[in-house]
């Protein structure tokens, strides 16, 4: 018998908002902060959600529905990916859970790979063979992801014209 122990959820839905003129107005207001993109527009943290009010509202009700105890938006960001922009492997401590909303979402612009706990702690060979150390989610225009934040995470390199532009949070 076969027991599978510490599983990680992920939540994947859809949401349907047009929401690229709002966030466009948000990467003009907001001088690009650096974290963990290489390339690329991140915008700093948000801690209202005034301008994507109606996206949250509905967020709010997914997140309650998913973890089943009550949260509060601690704080969003607007990434915006261009042709080689990427996001290095990191994780987002002092939240509970964390989320991307995909705004606009061009073919072979980068999907979200989302890392093993466990791969740094045993050998490459042993991960290979036995478990694997990686999950990846092709997106697509109005997924919805949540995520434990401790659960580390990346984005591909885009190959895309066009750019990605996605919507990311925090909950605790």
């Amino acid at each position: 018998m076969i027991e599978h122990i510490f599983c990680c959820p992920i939540y994947v839905d859809k949401i349907d908002l047009n929401l690229l003129s709002k966030t466009n107005k948000i990467i003009k207001r907001y001088k690009n902060n650096i974290v963990s993109n290489v390339g690329g527009y991140q915008s700093p943290s948000i801690k209202t959600p005034e301008d994507l009010k109606d996206l949250f509202t509905q967020i709010d009700f997914k997140v309650a529905q998913f973890y089943k105890r009550p949260l509060k938006l601690q704080s969003y960001w607007v990434n915006k990916n261009n042709k080689h922009n990427y996001n290095k492997p990191h994780n987002h401590p002092g939240c509970f859970m964390s989320g991307v909303y995909y705004v606009s979402v061009p073919e072979k612009s980068g999907a979200i790979t989302f890392h093993a706990p466990y791969s740094d702690l045993v050998s490459s060979f042993m991960v290979e063979k036995d478990f694997p150390d990686l999950y990846i989610i092709k997106p697509k225009t109005n997924m919805l992801l949540l995520f434990p934040s401790w659960l580390k995470h990346s984005v591909e390199m885009s190959k895309s014209s066009k750019p990605r532009v996605s919507i990311a949070f925090n909950y605790s």
